[in-house]
């Protein structure tokens, strides 16, 4: 059974499940000095739609404890609004349920959070525009995976989890539009995750200089479809699982631990593959490689290329690049630069493969 209404402000409390239409705009406050919010007890799950309007959710002042929409224990958060933008000026919250939020837009406004624990998974999704976090809000999760998808843009603060797998997606379904950008105004890891994190975009992933996407996270994949850079600095060690490019350039830097390139990194037109590794050793166990652009690669430690993999420019002239305290090929691992230069610099020891400049 649903209630179906037509109010301005509502606020419940329930020892059961809480499951609610609302017919136009709504906006989740203070009712009276005694009722406010959404609030349920013995794991009661929250189901609110909005059919035409926005949805806003406030802090009620009963009582002004930061959270706007509070599901007890196992309780699941499902926010759908089919016609309207999702405003959250406080937090969202479960103790350990699922929660999924679906609007044309989301914005997490002043320090509002998307909180749940346990396995409990987080899905925000804004099938017309943009994702938008301000530079004090946060997702967060334990142990479930966090989902953010957005038709064009998704601006990021803070999402956090212990063991979660992280996806982010900038112009979703048939858009041609999108970028994932970094909304904070310090340098902390705009994803931190002991799981893999995936980033989606079609028109860029961050930017240079404090405008990266910071991450502490133990794998990451990237796609970009259109055009526009992909900007990643990590802060500690990273295995890449795969990278794609299709106009722009890939600037990652790691910067205390090693990187390893697992799978296929590939730039295609009018780009660079640009790495620094500052603290920690680079492994190769994945082709490197560029249709247009050259391949600059800065490791404090070592560079080990494993196997028959390839670190190559595919047009003609483009240069291959490395510095490192030492190089090691193994006898099959190829730099092939199609007529390019190849620099090779290191303090230590070279052992090389194979080296092929020829057109």
């Amino acid at each position: 059974f649903r209630l179906e209404i037509e109010v301005e402000v509502l606020s419940t409390k329930s020892g059961g499940d809480i499951l609610v239409l609302e017919l136009t705009s709504l906006r989740i406050d203070t009712v009276s000095g005694s009722l406010s919010d959404l609030v349920t007890t013995d794991n009661g799950s929250i189901d609110l739609s909005v059919e035409a309007g926005d949805l806003i959710i406030n802090d009620g002042s009963a009582p002004s404890d930061g959270i706007g929409v509070n599901a007890n224990g196992t309780g699941i958060v499902t926010l759908l609004l089919l016609d309207g933008a999702l405003i959250l000026n406080t937090d969202v919250v479960s103790g350990s349920g699922n929660i999924a939020m679906t609007a044309n837009s989301i914005a997490l406004n002043n320090s509002a959070d998307v909180i749940t624990g346990g396995a409990g998974q987080v899905d925000l999704t804004a099938v017309l525009t943009d994702i938008t976090m301000s530079d004090l809000s946060s997702v967060q999760s334990v142990d479930g995976a966090i989902t953010l998808t957005a038709r064009e843009n998704v601006a990021l603060n803070r999402v956090i989890s212990s063991t979660g797998n992280v996806t982010v997606i900038a112009g979703s379904g048939d858009s041609v539009v999108g970028s994932i950008t970094d909304n904070s105004a310090s340098e902390d890891a705009n994803v931190s995750t002991g799981g893999a994190l995936s980033l989606n975009a079609e028109t860029g992933i961050g930017g240079v200089g404090d405008l990266d996407i910071d991450s502490d996270v133990a794998s990451a994949s990237v796609s970009n479809a259109i055009s526009g850079n992909v900007v990643i600095t990590e802060v500690n060690g990273l295995e890449l699982t795969g990278v794609a490019v299709e106009e722009g350039s890939v600037l990652i830097t790691v910067t205390n631990g090693d990187l390893r390139n697992s799978a296929l990194l590939n730039v295609g037109s009018a780009g660079d593959i640009r790495i620094r590794v500052l603290t920690g050793n680079m492994i190769v166990a994945g082709d490197m490689m560029t249709d247009d652009g050259v391949i600059d690669l800065g490791v404090s430690g070592v560079l080990s290329v494993l196997g028959a993999q390839l670190i190559e420019t595919k047009s003609e002239g483009d240069t291959i690049y490395i510095a490192a305290d030492a190089l090691q090929m193994d006898a099959l691992g190829q730099l092939i630069s199609n007529g390019g230069d190849v620099i090779v610099t290191a303090t230590n020891d070279i052992l090389l493969g194979m080296i092929d400049t020829r057109i």
